[in-house]
């Protein structure tokens, strides 16, 4: 499904999925009048600039499994982005696109769950192919072939995703760990506690949790903000 212009790719795949679209459907437009982010924030693009699909899926995991597939969707969105432009793209956790000029994309995952299962869930994907001069931070691909770049996303993603089971974790975080630009780095971030810790970002645990190193300790960080500071231990 095309639309050239939405509200937000997002809740027009949820409205979908809700209605019981197959797995794997596509919802793609060439502008959103109210995209949306992470943790609340919007996600603003010029009309014709950017990449903008959601992808429905129907995974067998647990729902506080379904995390993987945000770290899932940034490998293979930041694969996809270096083969079909000139980019060296990388992931900066848990869900964005960066290459050293800026933030270039950004997944959002949204799900239903439902007596303890997981229904379906979306994987927005925002890339940016331009530079927009209004937001602040953002960062493009330049040159760029879309049809590549949206092929090789999928491909990826269903190496990745299927089979739905025990070892999609491990498959994800094995093409997510060498695209992190985060690993290695002094950061400061938020737990789910709302405390904030700066520390080394030493390494992701088993379920893509990231691992900062605060002195003698180990803190994880399974969801919040994650900012980069100036250097590298």
């Amino acid at each position: 499904m095309y639309e050239r212009i939405v509200d937000s790719t997002n809740a027009a795949a949820l409205g979908l999925a809700e209605r019981g679209t197959p797995e794997w459907t596509i919802v793609g437009a060439g502008h959103q009048t109210a995209g949306r982010g992470r943790l609340g924030r919007t996600w603003r693009s010029e009309p014709g600039a950017s990449l903008l699909f959601s992808l429905v899926l129907r995974p067998r995991l647990a729902p506080a499994r379904a995390v993987v597939l945000t770290l899932g969707a940034g490998a293979a969105g930041a694969e996809a982005s270096a083969a079909a432009s000139r980019a060296e793209v990388m992931c900066k956790w848990p869900n964005d696109l960066v290459t050293e000029d800026g933030k270039v994309g950004g997944i959002l995952l949204e799900s239903k769950v439902s007596s303890g299962r997981l229904m379906h869930v979306v994987v927005g994907v925002g890339i940016n192919l331009e530079r927009s001069p209004n937001v602040p931070g953002a960062a493009a691909l330049g040159p760029t072939d879309v049809y590549v770049l949206l092929s090789r996303f999928l491909v990826r993603c269903r190496d990745l995703f299927e089979p739905a089971d025990g070892s999609v974790t491990s498959r994800v975080l094995a093409a997510y760990r060498p695209r992190c630009s985060t690993l290695g780095m002094r950061v400061r971030a938020s737990t789910v506690t709302g405390e904030w810790v700066e520390g080394v970002a030493e390494d992701l645990d088993g379920e893509g949790t990231l691992l900062v190193r605060t002195g003698s300790e180990l803190r994880p960080v399974a969801f919040g903000e994650v900012e980069h500071l100036s250097h590298r231990a």
